[in-house]
């Protein structure tokens, strides 16, 4: 099991002899967002505390749907074939690839933040020194 295209987001794996991709494209983006009614920021948060089955499921479902027209219940079937724990691992990876701009300077799957706009030059009171003597 390997990556099929990292630069597209793409987590290439096999089973039962033949190979899948799974990616979350814009389409299946937006059928999680209407299948669980939140927005992508939030569907990405579920991943930091277990995942109920039916969830994994749907997701892992909407991923291969780019590439492989499978029913909801066949990628059921198709997790158990791989496994339970290498479905959420290849779940993972895939969403992760599908933002690869917020990657850098993200950690625990957060959103980078803009860095702090410097001061301009003359704006601040840093310095202590004003030419009047203290007392």
């Amino acid at each position: 099991m390997n990556a099929a295209n990292s630069v597209k987001g793409e987590v290439k794996f096999s089973a039962g002899g033949q190979t899948y991709r799974l990616v979350f494209s814009a389409n299946a983006l937006i059928a999680l967002e209407e299948r669980f009614d939140k927005t992508v920021a939030e569907i990405g948060a579920m991943f930091e505390q277990p995942l109920r089955l039916a969830h994994l499921r749907i997701l892992f479902w909407a991923g291969l749907s780019d590439h492989h027209d499978l029913p909801e219940l066949e990628a059921g079937r198709l997790m158990g074939e791989v496994g339970i724990d290498k479905v959420g691992e290849l779940i993972g990876r895939a969403f992760v690839l599908a933002f690869p701009e917020e990657q850098e300077g993200a950690k625990d799957g957060e959103r980078p933040q803009k860095p702090a706009a410097k001061k301009a030059a003359g704006t601040g009171k840093d310095s202590t020194r004003s030419g009047r003597r203290p007392g």
